[in-house]
């Protein structure tokens, strides 16, 4: 851990920060207190504690937004007041109702709800092609 410490400058980390930030987390790993910490799943948090240590430069970016159109099971967009607007369908990122406060994933919600509206609209056709 010291080495990684060491080396923290190079990733524009703060030796001192990091090695603090490492403290504070193995302490509350170790004391089963990781709810007082930002930790999005900490059902299976555990102590950082056995090299090898790696760091990694990474950079936020945004790959979806929080935010976007209201549908139905069946990937129709709603108006206002919740009725279906004919023919619109949405999945995806452009899907705001699942994402309203955590991410989701949007590939898992853009297949999900792809396959939902593919699903709905095949079974809405009649027999010449046209939606019923």
């Amino acid at each position: 851990m010291e080495e990684l410490v060491r080396q923290a400058g190079t990733l524009g980390v703060a030796p001192v920060q990091l090695r603090e930030t490492i403290d504070v987390f193995n302490g509350a790993a170790n004391n089963g207190t990781t709810h007082l910490l930002d930790v999005p799943k900490s059902r299976y948090v555990y102590p950082v504690m056995t090299p090898p240590f790696y760091g990694v430069l990474v950079q936020p970016g945004i790959t979806s937004s929080m935010g976007g159109l209201k549908v139905n099971q069946n990937a129709q967009v709603l108006d206002a007041v919740g009725k279906t607007i004919g023919g619109l369908y949405a999945c995806g990122v452009d899907i705001g109702n699942l994402n309203n406060r955590h991410y989701a994933g949007n590939l898992s919600i853009g297949l999900v709800f792809g396959m939902a509206a593919a699903d709905h609209i095949t079974h809405s056709l009649d027999s010449g092609g046209r939606t019923a």
